[in-house]
């Protein structure tokens, strides 16, 4: 399962969910071969509008959406199927 595979990672310190999901990334990470940029939406005003309710978010480097609020093993698994 190794394709080099790249997610963006949208999130806020200090919420637990976002947190949650980072954790699950860095556990997935230690079996499969993917980088994960982060953005703390409050450290951009264009972020902070887009995503202030919405956190955290995994998408894929092209925007398409893979988990919105909790860590989905399931729908990320699949993005290494195409």
């Amino acid at each position: 399962m190794s394709q080099n595979k790249q997610f963006n990672c949208y999130y806020r310190e200090g919420c637990h969910l976002c947190e949650e999901m980072t954790a699950a990334l860095v556990v997935l990470q230690k079996k499969m071969d993917f980088k994960v940029h982060y953005f703390d939406i409050d450290e951009s005003t264009l972020l902070y509008n887009q995503y202030n309710t919405q956190v955290p978010v995994l998408e894929t480097v092209n925007g398409e959406l893979i988990c919105l609020y909790f860590f989905d093993n399931t729908a990320f698994l699949a993005c290494f199927n195409d």
